[in-house]
């Protein structure tokens, strides 16, 4: 993050949960990295992130994605190309 203000940790973990969601998993380390907070902090936000999101759980060093919360998530409908 650049400048002095960093965001409340509501938005840290709108954003944690986001960046989960797309990616499939997000670690301590970026999540210190992108909001310039303590690994502490960090981790309390990713088990806010796992105790609000289905299908996304807390493992060693991060959170990730459960294969079946990614199976289940929406996918575009088969292309029509003849």
């Amino acid at each position: 993050m650049s400048g002095s203000q960093r965001p409340l940790p509501r938005q840290r973990v709108e954003r944690l949960r986001s960046l989960v969601l797309r990616r499939g998993a997000v670690t301590v380390t970026e999540a210190v990295e992108l909001f310039a907070v303590s690994p502490m902090t960090a981790r309390r936000d990713l088990g806010e992130v796992t105790r609000s999101t289905p299908g996304v759980v807390r493992v060693h060093g991060g959170a990730v994605l459960t294969h079946r919360a990614a199976s289940s998530a929406p996918r575009p409908p088969p292309s029509t190309l003849c």
